[in-house]
């Protein structure tokens, strides 16, 4: 089963940091799920988010396409939004899908 979490939101520096911690398969409902509770965290004041994706067990060219796409939307409001927890081997994926921010 697919599952995620959320974090509590911390605040750093005046910096509001939250992360989304994901497991199971990135496909593209998975997708729209982080989506939301991304949505969630920004309406609740986090300017830094980090997608975590230490937990996902394998990625679907979809799911990764339709995560993407809802960056920009995201990140127009000044928000960072940052991938992590990516093994070696996707990040190289992922840059190639356009993702400017990942982190090690």
């Amino acid at each position: 089963m697919e599952t995620y979490s959320q974090e509590k939101i911390e605040k750093r520096k005046e910096i509001l940091e939250a992360t989304v911690r994901v497991h199971g398969e990135l496909d593209g409902s998975q997708a729209c799920r982080v989506n939301d509770e991304v949505k969630k965290l920004r309406n609740l004041g986090a300017r830094k988010i980090i997608v975590d994706l230490r937990g996902v067990s394998s990625f679907t060219l979809f799911g990764i396409g339709m995560l993407k796409s809802f960056l920009p939307d995201l990140e127009r409001e000044k928000e960072e939004i940052w991938i992590g927890g990516l093994e070696e081997k996707f990040k190289l994926l992922f840059k190639r899908f356009g993702y400017p921010r990942i982190d090690s």
